[in-house]
């Protein structure tokens, strides 16, 4: 039964009050559900399929499918087809749609109408809604309708009506209802939407109607063959709109050779050219297939005859071979995954493709071949003897076509395929040309460790491979193919002839056409050119001496022909090596050879970090002397934590022109390690048991290398297992604590030792004792705190080494808190609570201003810095006078109680009791025992409800003079020997908030002093904390002292807390007459005057805190304050540190703020450092305030440092500002300026700037420097009256010029000087004496001016027109000024001048009597033309004076 509210009259009696309609509301009925059906293509067919099927479809970047298995979404129904050409229709796609929106409202007085153009559509699908449907009477909500109709008007037949609908019921969101509408032949369409219903006018009726969207269906089960193709149907309440949709593929399948397994990347057996159909990202199979392909490919113009595959093989398998991905693992060199989505010219694709494996394309003789850049033996030989006139032409790139940094732009799987840039640096590079930086698409590339050898290719190719050589040769250069490598011998660049023409020939025996020399010392090995066009190369067994016979030590495989080509190389001298990047046929059967030094050494450089000795190829280059005297020396050292190993120092005597050296180095068959070093040793560490080789080679300054010297030394050596010391161990009772020291002897400490100490209740708790804390050096001490007084423990302690070994334990030692009673007040009697510190001086001092002026900053530091200083002591000295207050009144209350009580008392009277509510559930119990000078009472109570047991002892103490005084102001201080204690105890056990408080407290007083000390301890498992606290109050008869001490620990959650205060406050009273009152009369009468008081406050917290917030953040802060205050001097001391760590940024930050005052002197300094680091970004920051202030008199240094990096900027700046304000207001300043930036987008800048200022007398001066140099140029600004410039050898100062204003304009005053040999452009001169003026020929002109006065009224067409004539071509400038006028009003008009019929300037829309002033410019030939202004304008406007001024102003 519902309760019923009854007034006056109530229940329907005389005051007629009744029942009252309660609003209803109907429930919602309509409700519409839609599904998104979607068909994307996403490739050609066929194509290997989803890479693992659900969970490679994604929805908004997510996969429907998870991991687990479980779904991600609800609702969707996907299919696919991998696009083969017998490919079945998906089911429940029967039709192909396509959705136009409309969204447009339909009223009844306005039907919306669309037309349809398409004839191949079967029918269309309307889609109408309703925001809103309900209707509203007397608060009530229900349902309502709306009628609608569709027609259809085909090829303008008229309309016929094909659907009328009638939407009933209620909702309060969207309702959605389609319609389909067959469409009748042979069409096109009109579609219109009527509403039959009215329209609403009122708010209670709510039926508004929309045509949402109209969707085209062709009927038809359409296959999609040889496309691949997914199909999902998509329920409409998890999206507000059609997701994004994702697929992870593999893609094609093209032809592979049989013998090649693509999972495996390995080729079995040899291959008979035979293909196979598979999927594979080699690049080289790829591209065969974008050649072979006949649908999307050049299938159609080429045949497989007209591919060299067998070259593509060998390309295919150079792709497969596997390499460092830069991550520890290993991974393919090249790969090939991307979508090919526009159309382009077919070579430009070609090239594209063949780019992606470092290769090109070329045609030649009927057959398309590709050429990579990878390792390659020379094809041919070149020397004096087989080119023409023996001439090479040799040139090189210019050094600004060298980059040193490449940004390699590729796709992250990990990423959903987005595009990455992959930052790549030659730090040699950098080192001879600085930063110079090149972009690169990488295209198909998904590693990263591809793309950053995609990034080294370019930069060591274009660094090491600078020189192109160009020659002529007869046949011999019909053997070569762009992208072959050769070798060229070139006697007068190599300084020596070791080339030339077989004059015979065997096998073993090559008789040359010139002697050679063989030196001892040297190997040699000799290259010719064999029958078959190869190239064979065996080593030479000569004696040394000089012969023109060279005997080999190995059988060539065939008999070099008499005239082949020889090529001789040494082990210190080897021909150069080039890649032909262009042949060209000239005179007949001559070939032109162009080609590019090639580098073997790169690929190893490029993609295992190798670098590869080059041997010199001329003669002419002095070589460097190679390191001496290596040596090796090994010692002992910790190689991990707790384990000591070997470490060696490889040093050697430097070579003459050595600049730098390369070591290598490696033990046995290990991986080689290489470093460079500008020093003569260097560590190696760990250096483990073996056989170790060492090489060192020099370095000049101009890159010449020397050979190696090296060193092979075997290294033996043990692991040293931790030494096993003692520990000596004591402890010491402290306040609220143990004090536990440990030393060891360890004759050998290691930086992961450790000693352990540990804590137990009993002396044979040790091997369950608890570690209570750990020390990092071979002695120390820790306090076990916080601790009741009297706790008592027993210590062990041991050494620990980071192998998980421990020494031997040491002797048990056993302490005890303290508990002597006067010793702890004794600790604490200068101490106050934090509650007593002011709040505003633990706040972070944000107040000093640094965006203004640095005046105004010292001005608001100070006033700030007073008003928190005050504030705090307002708010101490009005918290201490409160609780004196309060507790003078407590206690005097207390102890006459006593008094009286032990005074009317004078026999012992003892109760005890015990009492339960049953209606409460708690139960009291009680004790009373009453002597003539003693009241003890003793209580329990238990509260079941709120789970609380309580304990209270209690004992009043009061000496029989106050019971047998009077108790008035004339008569008590007589009583010198008073003593008065108070004295209880109280420990509360909290089940409800899972706390345990205990508290104890005592008052005393006597004839010169009172006292109040109160101990608190609070342990609340709620909350996680630890609360103590010590409070002691004293009155003497001149000063009130209240001190007290304060700690907290809490850990709640993942946060941990630390929070210490100690404040001490004195009031000392100034009227020394009152000192003869009686302290005791104060007391009992709480009568203090607090406004006679004198302050002094000294008082310091802390607060540290430490909290985990999420799995995805932590936070650490430690915050301190120091304040003092003794009559008009302040002091005051913030300091606050945070530092905050998430998944996505770490963040650093440190504030201190030091300040002092002194009647009307105050100083202060702040410093503001911060550091901040996330995913794309690193700032820093640094803000340092100094300030001074002497009444109205104030200086001030401020300076902020900024830097701060990210993928596409990188910024840094330094402002330094100084400035001083007399008390007149007149002040100085000088601020100095300065900041650099690299932006992807702006480019390079640096920009430096001083500037001074004084403002005095209401006059400002101003003057300053400012360098800018960016990307393109540099600037030199100077802002200043005068430009003065001194001698260096002492001379007077001389003014060079001076800014001024002549004749009402800014003007640069040149003073008195010479002008010497130098030409003045653009510049009038105006009086002046010209010793010789000479003017070349045409190169001044005299203006052509034209000036017009009559007014013209409602001006149509040329207004005013000149002819000029230029005797040559010149740049035409036109001047034109004229007036308008009008009669009342604005008007609207226009005025345009023309330069040869080409409008150049046009004015319009100004006000009445304005005037129209226009220029402009154009290059024209020599020759007339014409210069006029053309103006449209109402009746209304006139034309008034004007003038058309034209002239030639430059030749």
């Amino acid at each position: 039964m519902k309760p019923m509210l009854r007034g006056a009259g109530g229940g329907g009696g005389k005051g007629g009050g009744g029942s009252s309609h309660v609003p209803t509301e109907a429930p919602n009925t309509l409700r519409s559900r839609a599904y998104a059906r979607v068909i994307d293509v996403i490739s050609e067919g066929e194509i290997e399929g989803l890479v693992d099927g659900l969970k490679s479809i994604y929805l908004d970047d997510t996969p429907i499918q998870a991991d687990d298995g479980s779904m991600n979404f609800s609702g969707v129904t996907v299919a696919w087809r991998n696009g083969l050409p017998t490919q079945s229709y998906v089911p429940g796609f029967a039709a192909v749609e396509n959705e136009i929106a409309v969204a447009t409202e339909v009223k009844n007085v306005a039907p919306v109408v669309r037309a349809i153009s398409n004839k191949n559509l079967s029918a269309v699908r309307v889609t109408v809604s309703v925001p809103q449907l309900f209707y509203q009477s007397t608060g009530d909500l229900s349902g309502t309708s709306v009628e609608i109709a569709i027609d259809i008007n085909n090829n303008g037949g008229g309309w016929q009506e094909v659907k009328r609908d009638t939407i009933s019921g209620k909702t309060m969101s969207r309702y959605q209802r389609s319609y389909r509408i067959d469409l009748p032949a042979p069409g096109p369409w009109q579609v219109r939407v009527r509403r039959i219903s009215g329209d609403s006018t009122q708010a209670n009726l709510q039926n508004k109607t929309f045509w949402d969207s109209y969707t085209e269906i062709i009927d038809a089960k359409l296959r999609y063959p040889n496309s691949a193709l997914v199909a999902i149907q998509i329920d409409a309440a998890q999206f507000n709109r059609i997701p994004r949709r994702g697929y992870d593929i593999r893609g094609l399948r093209v032809r592979v050779p049989v013998n090649y397994d693509p999972q495996t990347r390995t080729y079995s057996g040899v291959w008979n050219g035979q293909f196979k159909i598979a999927w594979t990202d080699n690049p080289a199979w790829c591209f065969y297939d974008l050649l072979t392909n006949e649908r999307y490919g050049l299938g159609q113009y080429l045949d497989e005859g007209q591919i060299d595959k067998w070259a593509l093989y060998e390309i295919a398998r150079y792709c497969d071979e596997r390499v460092p991905d830069g991550f520890g693992g290993m991974e393919p060199r090249f790969t090939c995954n991307l979508y090919l989505q526009t159309r382009q010219e077919a070579f430009t694709v070609i090239q594209q493709m063949a780019s992606v494996f470092r290769g090109m394309a070329w045609w030649a003789n009927g057959t398309l071949t590709c050429a990579q850049d990878a390792p390659s033996d020379p094809v041919a030989l070149f020397t004096a003897a087989n080119v023409i006139d023996g001439m090479f032409t040799y040139s090189g790139s210019s050094a600004k076509q060298r980059h040193t940094v490449a940004l390699v732009t590729w796709n992250d799987p990990a990423d959903m395929y987005r595009q990455k840039v992959e930052y790549v640096e030659d730090e040699d590079g950098i080192q001879r040309f600085g930063v110079r930086e090149t972009e690169i698409v990488a295209m198909g590339c998904t590693s990263r460790g591809q793309a950053h050898r995609v990034g080294r290719w370019l930069l060591y190719t274009e660094r090491m491979e600078t020189e192109t050589v160009t020659f002529r040769a007869g046949l011999d250069a019909a053997l070569v193919w762009p992208g072959a490598v050769i070798a060229v011998q070139d006697a007068a660049r190599a300084g020596v002839r070791f080339g030339g023409r077989v004059m015979a020939a065997t096998t073993t025996t090559v008789t040359l056409d010139a002697p050679v020399t063989i030196e001892a010392g040297k190997s040699y090995t000799l290259s010719v050119m064999l029958p078959d066009g190869t190239v064979g190369s065996r080593a030479v067994s000569n004696a040394p001496g000089s012969t023109t016979v060279l005997t080999l030590a190995a059988a060539l495989p065939d008999v070099p022909v008499v005239g082949a080509v020889w090529v001789l190389a040494a082990s210190d001298l080897a021909p150069t090596l080039w890649r032909v990047v262009a042949l060209r046929e000239v005179d007949g059967h001559q070939v032109e050879v162009t080609a590019l030094v090639h580098e073997p050494g790169k690929y190893a450089a490029i993609e295992r970090d190798i670098v590869l000795e080059q041997t010199p190829t001329s003669v002419y280059v002095r070589s460097i002397e190679p390191p001496t005297n290596l040596r090796l020396e090994v010692a002992r050292y910790e190689s991990a934590p707790g384990v000591m190993g070997w470490r060696g120092t490889l040093s050697w005597q430097a070579p003459r022109e050595a600049a730098r050296y390369r070591v290598m180095y490696r033990r046995e068959a290990d991986q080689s390690y290489i470093v460079e070093t500008d020093q003569t040793s260097i560590d190696i560490a760990p250096m483990n048991t073996g056989a170790w080789l060492f090489e060192v080679r020099a370095i000049s300054a101009d890159g010449r290398v020397s050979r190696a010297a090296s060193l092979s030394q075997a290294v033996t050596g043990e692991t040293l297992a931790p030494e096993q010391a003692a520990v000596s161990i004591s402890a010491k009772g402290v306040l609220f604590g143990i004090a536990v020291t440990v030393s060891t002897a360890a004759q050998t400490w290691l930086q992961s030792d450790r000693i352990f100490i540990y804590r137990a209740t009993s002396a044979s708790g040790r091997d369950t004792a608890l570690k209570i804390g750990e020390i990092t050096t071979p002695y120390g001490q820790i306090i076990d705190a916080p601790m009741r007084a009297g706790d008592a423990y027993w210590y062990w302690a041991r050494v620990a080494h980071a192998d998980g070994s421990f020494g031997p334990w040491s002797d048990a030692v056993y302490a005890q808190t303290l508990t002597d009673p006067e010793i702890i007040l004794e600790q604490v009697q200068h101490a106050i609570s934090s509650e007593h510190l002011a709040s505003a001086l633990a706040e972070k001092i944000e107040w000093i201003d640094t965006s203004g002026s640095v005046s105004g900053a010292i001005t608001n530091a100070n006033a700030k810095a007073s008003q928190v200083l005050n504030q705090a002591i307002a708010q101490t000295e009005t918290s201490l006078s409160a609780r004196l207050h309060a507790e003078r009144e407590s206690l005097a209350a207390q102890l006459l109680t006593a008094a009286l009580d032990a005074d009317r008392t004078r026999a012992t009277m003892r109760d005890a009791g015990i009492v339960v509510d049953p209606a409460s559930g708690k139960v009291s119990i009680s004790a009373l025992d009453i002597t003539r000078e003693r009241v003890s009472q003793v209580s329990v109570d238990l509260d079941a409800v709120k789970s609380d047991l309580t304990l209270k002892a209690s004992t009043s103490y009061v000496d029989n003079a106050i019971a047998r005084a009077v108790i008035s102001p004339e008569q008590i201080p007589a009583f010198d020997g008073v003593i008065a204690r108070l004295a209880s105890a109280e420990v509360r056990l909290d089940g409800h908030d899972a706390e345990i408080a205990s508290k104890a407290s005592l008052a005393t007083v006597n004839a010169q002093e009172a006292r109040l000390s109160v101990a608190e301890s609070t342990l609340s498992a709620l909350s996680g904390e630890i609360a103590q606290r010590v409070t002691q109050t004293q009155w003497q008869q001149h000063e009130t002292r209240i001190g007290s001490a304060e700690q907290t620990l809490a850990t709640l959650g993942d946060a941990a807390q630390i929070r210490q205060s100690v404040i001490a406050a004195r009031l000392a009273e100034l009227d020394s007459e009152d000192a003869a009152r009686s302290l005791l009369f104060n007391i009992l009468n709480a009568d203090s005057d607090a406004s006679a008081l004198k302050s002094q406050l000294a008082a310091v917290t802390r607060e540290a805190r430490a909290d985990v917030i999420s799995l995805h953040e932590a936070m650490a802060s430690d915050r301190q304050a120091v304040l003092a205050r003794l009559g008009s001097a302040e002091s005051a001391i913030v300091t606050e540190q945070t530092a905050r760590a998430s998944a996505d940024q770490a963040l650093a930050s440190s504030l201190s703020q030091v300040q002092a005052r002194l009647g009307s002197a105050e100083s202060a300094i702040v410093t503001e450092q911060t550091a901040r680091a996330s995913a794309d970004q690193a700032l820093a920051s640094s803000l340092s305030q100094v300030q001074a202030r002497l009444g109205s008199a104030e200086s001030a240094i401020v300076t902020e440092q900024k830097a701060r990096a990210s993928a596409d900027q990188s910024l840094a700046s330094s402002i330094s500002q100084v400035q001083a304000r007399l008390d007149t207001g007149d002040f100085a300043a000088v601020k100095t300026q300065s900041s650099v930036t690299a932006s992807k987008v702006s480019g390079l800048e640096s920009r430096w700037s001083v500037k001074t200022q004084t403002a005095q007398n209401g006059k400002t001066v101003v003057g300053g420097l400012e360098l800018i140099a960016n990307g393109q140029t540099s600037e030199f600004g100077i802002l200043a009256d005068k430009l003065i410039l001194y001698r260096p050898d002492g001379g007077g100062p001389k003014q060079v010029f001076a800014v001024g204003r002549v004749n009402g304009t800014n003007t640069l005053v040149l003073d008195g000087a010479v002008i010497a040999d130098q030409v003045i452009s653009a510049r009038m001169i105006g009086d002046a004496q010209l010793g010789t003026l000479k003017l070349a020929g045409n190169a001044v002109t005299v203006p052509v001016t034209a000036s017009r006065y009559d007014r013209i009224w409602g001006a149509q067409g040329t207004i005013i027109d000149l002819w000029v004539y230029l005797p040559f071509a010149a740049t035409l400038l036109a001047f034109y000024n004229g007036g308008q006028g009008f009669p009342y009003g604005d008007r609207t008009w226009n005025v345009v001048m023309y330069i040869d019929d080409e409008g150049v300037m046009s004015a319009g829309g100004m006000k009445t009597l304005d005037t129209v002033a226009m220029s402009a410019s154009r290059w024209r030939e020599a020759g007339w033309h014409r210069v006029r202004v053309d103006a449209s304008n109402d009746g209304a406007v006139s034309v008034n004076g004007r003038t058309l001024t034209a002239l030639a102003a430059m030749r």
